[in-house]
């Protein structure tokens, strides 16, 4: 009886282990098991949330529950292919997500495995996303260059994961998660293989080919659809193994100290002041240090090249978010260097929601003058000079509307009045910024002349002063072209065209330069040459005692706009046309340039 018994509990064991090993056999087969285990080697999670910067995030509340992330629903509108074509609802549907980052809050560094694990709270059946990325974006007016991320939330009671390669967005998922409020989300990568998890349940598992979190950091990111928001309750990292490292980073301001014999600092010994500056871009300026300190320590001046334009800081027509750009402006005053804002008007640059009110004059009015508004008066004080009006001048047809582009919104809308009302609003709520024009494509004046673009420019102006509208100056942005078959303005031309100007009491300043080589083959020669150009037109400014400054769009060709113009016929072209090369070393144009500040 007692061996009956024994047997019968011994056969009782091995049924039970024999059914544990196929279960768990099966779920290994699957790919899903309810009871999936998240990591397998127990390490302490480290809290993102409490302790950390969430105030300098565009779109984000901080509140005693969590983070509240507002739709901004930013997007970046594509140019729109002829210059005076009206706004259209297939250009609408062309905008690129353009999500916000945390890039002054906490950032991973890792090494090796780690598990994020998040925790929001949904408010409709609208898309709620967070992005976990380990290469950022290059954003720059009308376009984007991916970065390599990983997006995962929820719509429709939907798992949304989308996969940012590098080149586009992949949507990779959509299971049916079911109808549920708060939902917790697990990404786990373990060597080349990322999974992910709903509520601790395997959801998927893609085969990273492309390195996503290769760069060893992971930044935050989040996005509401337009409309709704949602609830980050918990957002935690740890390492999923114990021969992996996870480490917590905070955001620090870069504080340069002071060099001798740069670009800023030859500036400031000159006779009279002379501003030199660059555009900077808020992705790299957080992130890169090399960049940032590059920047701080060359320049005295700097423009914010996209993150002041309309549809990046005003994605919504009561939401405003004025982060990143912020972030610019700490920067250069954390170093001593003045601002150069950009732009309050400009035809280009402009979301989906002005545009849906183009036949409504009156609306397109009251959300101008209040756009204008409010952002002089978040700056007032911060800034030395606005590029107020940013490229009023259309390109051919100049018999038509004066020369003034038709395309403009606030054109259409107001007529050559929206010049004088953005003037005269940026005059009176900040009156010691200098407000300025700024156009392409007029170095070379040809007075009286109806088929040059300059001469356009020059008649608005000469009608703003008999106005008595206050415009202050005249930026030439200068975007030139050095390339076989190009020719860039003689350094002739444009003293003559800064004078014609001066001569009417106004400011000149060379606002945007670059000189785009065409070529991936540059030879010593042609960076000679170059340089000598750059140089040329320095001299020009130096030699015009109303030339109150030289910049150019950028400085290094790593983080150029040329550089993508020329990707659509070449992979790798950075466009060469910046001082400083994709590894932020000098080039001969920076050598030119500095000697020509010493007189040399």
């Amino acid at each position: 009886m007692v061996v009956y018994i024994y047997r019968n509990k011994f056969l009782t064991i091995l049924l039970i282990i024999f059914i544990v090993f196929a279960i768990a056999f099966g779920c290994k087969q699957q790919s899903y098991c309810n009871t999936a285990r998240v990591n397998e080697e127990e390490t302490p999670f480290m809290d993102l949330l409490k302790g950390h910067d969430w105030q300098h995030f565009s779109g984000a509340v901080v509140k005693p529950e969590g983070i509240w992330i507002q739709g901004l629903d930013r997007g970046i509108v594509p140019k729109i292919a002829a210059p005076e074509e009206s706004w259209t609802e297939d250009d609408n549907k062309k905008a690129t997500d353009n999500p916000p980052y945390n890039l002054q809050g906490p950032y991973l560094r890792v090494q090796g495995d780690f598990i994020i694990t998040a925790t929001i709270s949904v408010q409709s059946e609208k898309s709620a996303l967070l992005y976990f990325c380990g290469q950022l974006p290059d954003i720059y007016d009308e376009w984007k260059q991916e970065g390599k991320a990983i997006a995962i939330g929820v719509k429709a009671q939907q798992l949304q994961l989308i996969v940012h390669d590098g080149k586009q967005a992949i949507h990779k998922s959509a299971a049916d998660i079911g109808r549920v409020k708060k939902v917790q989300f697990h990404l786990k990568k373990t060597g080349d293989k990322i999974e992910w998890y709903v509520d601790n349940i395997f959801a998927g598992v893609l085969r990273d080919t492309n390195g996503i979190f290769a760069s060893g950091k992971v930044y935050f990111g989040a996005a509401a659809e337009r409309g709704s928001s949602f609830l980050l309750h918990q957002l935690m990292a740890r390492a999923a193994n114990t021969r992996s490292k996870v480490t917590v980073m905070d955001y620090q301001l870069h504080t340069v100290p002071y060099f001798v014999n740069t670009l800023r600092t030859v500036a400031n010994l000159l006779p009279r002041h002379l501003y030199i500056g660059a555009a900077l871009t808020a992705h790299p300026l957080l992130t890169d240090s090399l960049y940032a300190r590059t920047a701080a320590a060359q320049y005295n001046i700097i423009t914010p090249e996209n993150d002041m334009k309309f549809q990046f800081i005003h994605p919504q027509r009561h939401l405003y978010a004025f982060a990143e750009a912020d972030a610019v402006v700490d920067f250069a005053h954390r170093n001593k260097i003045d601002v150069q804002g950009h732009t309050l008007a400009w035809h280009e640059a402009i979301p989906a929601w002005v545009h849906e009110l183009e036949n409504n004059p009156e609306e397109i009015k009251k959300v101008y003058t209040e756009h204008i508004s409010t952002v002089v008066s978040h700056y007032k004080g911060k800034l030395a000079a606005w590029d107020v009006v940013n490229e009023p001048i259309r390109d051919k047809n100049l018999d038509r509307q004066k020369g003034l582009r038709e395309s403009s919104p606030w054109f259409k809308a107001l007529g050559e009045q929206y010049i004088d009302i953005a003037f005269n609003l940026a005059h009176r709520i900040d009156p010691a910024a200098k407000l300025y024009i700024n156009e392409y494509g007029v170095e070379n004046l040809v007075l009286n002349d109806p088929n040059n673009k300059c001469n356009a420019l020059y008649q608005l102006v000469k009608r703003l002063l008999q106005r008595r509208v206050p415009v202050h100056g005249i930026a030439f942005q200068m975007h030139e072209d050095m390339g076989e078959g190009h020719r860039p303005v003689d350094p002739e031309a444009l003293a003559y065209t800064m004078k014609k100007f001066t001569d009417l009491g106004l400011e000149v300043r060379v606002s945007e330069m670059d000189v785009y080589l065409h070529t991936d083959k540059v030879t010593p020669s042609l960076q000679q040459k170059q340089a000598t150009y750059f140089k040329e037109i320095l001299a020009v400014c130096m030699n015009n005692p109303n030339c109150t400054g030289f910049s150019t769009r950028g400085f290094t060709d790593r983080y150029s706009s040329l550089g993508w113009r020329a990707a659509e016929t070449a992979a790798v072209d950075y466009g060469n046309g910046l001082p400083f090369d994709t590894d932020m070393r000098p080039k001969p144009v920076y050598h030119a340039l500095l000697q020509q500040l010493q007189h040399k």
